[in-house]
């Protein structure tokens, strides 16, 4: 080894040497002159347009290393020397390898960018995105790494092809070891990007229901009505019917005022006005139908329907009470009584 760097030493001339020097100092000054003017001159306008370049282009040009500067800079000085072939092409190599390695630093600057600061500023209102999109970037990021590493194991003469072909084959055992796993995590994302019901929504599955409170690669946590967690996993999740009380722009109602049969009939045919006239008053409300329904074994039925814009359970309550409040009023100063449950009792005469 000492030979060949002797060799190399007297083959060229003190002026090669300096010529060589000279590149390699020119080479790194000027790169590092070109990554500052042009990191300065986009960051002056980044917020001044429309596009997304110009912030990754700043991305990308903070993550030049400067271990791949100084490899292009020793690659270009030695090209004014006279090198043994074997040197030249050893240089070409390790040259190729540093530029795969920041290739991988560049695409994951790209990464980081849609997923953190693009996307992560679009969905800053939905916390589940923001956990389907970590686990996105360790995915994507993970992919690149690899990509990249077979890139510069080909890059130095090694057969990737049956080192590809095991990591299939593991991928495969893999997978079937952890599809329960996997299925949840394919789960969360159908969540997050289908969106059939996102933080906050109030749903009922499979018998059980809450308002969600955090999806999860795994499992989705909801807060039941008496106050305690309900934990389901995502596959499990998405194969049941799904019904979300937050997605209907209307909630509707329907129930029945049974008056007695004392009640004159005049007072009867005033009932559905009088109950349209209630539901009508009401913010948000649209009165459907008041009708004689059935001359019913207590007294006489009439159904009413009507519907809420909006579905806030809350305020659903509140109008719901209101309307009935106000039926009472009104019946009690019609003079109009509600029916109840009687049972008549013969008592046989003993005497």
């Amino acid at each position: 080894m000492w030979e060949l760097f002797k060799s190399i030493w007297e083959s060229n001339s003190a002026l090669d040497w300096s010529a060589s020097g000279l590149v390699f100092l020119s080479t790194i000054i000027v790169l590092r002159l070109i990554i500052y003017a042009g990191t300065s001159r986009i960051a002056l306008t980044v917020n001044d347009t429309a596009s997304q370049l110009d912030n990754i282009l700043v991305r990308c040009l903070a993550t030049v290393k400067s271990i791949a500067i100084g490899c292009l800079a020793f690659y270009l000085a030695s090209l004014t020397l006279d090198l043994p072939p074997v040197f030249n092409e050893t240089l070409q190599n390790f040259l190729v390898l540093v530029f795969l390695i920041q290739g991988a630093f560049w695409s994951n600057a790209i990464l980081d960018y849609i997923l953190i600061d693009w996307a992560g500023e679009k969905f800053a209102n939905d916390p589940s995105v923001a956990t389907a999109l970590g686990s996105v970037g360790f995915l994507l990021r993970l992919a690149v790494w690899v990509i990249f590493l077979m890139l510069a194991l080909g890059n130095m003469g090694l057969d990737v092809g049956p080192l590809i072909a095991s990591l299939g084959i593991g991928g495969i055992a893999f997978a079937l070891a952890l599809q329960n796993v996997l299925g949840d995590l394919l789960g969360s994302f159908s969540i997050v990007f289908d969106k059939p019901f996102v933080v906050g929504d109030y749903i009922e599955t499979k018998g059980f229901e809450g308002r969600v409170q955090n999806v999860g690669l795994k499992t989705t946590r909801l807060e039941a009505l008496s106050g305690e967690t309900l934990v389901l996993s995502n596959s499990d999740l998405l194969s049941s019917r799904i019904r979300n009380f937050e997605k209907r722009a209307k909630r509707r109602a329907s129930f029945l005022l049974s008056v007695t049969y004392s009640t004159p009939l005049d007072k009867l045919e005033k009932i559905p006005s009088i109950v349209k006239e209630i539901i009508e008053g009401q913010k948000q409300t649209q009165y459907e139908r008041s009708f004689l329904k059935k001359l019913g074994d207590r007294g006489i039925d009439f159904e009413v329907v009507y519907s809420m814009r909006g579905p806030n359970l809350a305020d659903f309550g509140t109008v719901n009470h209101n309307i009935n409040m106000e039926i009472l009023r009104k019946f009690d100063i019609e003079g109009i009584e509600f029916a109840y449950h009687t049972q008549t009792i013969d008592v046989p005469n003993s005497g």
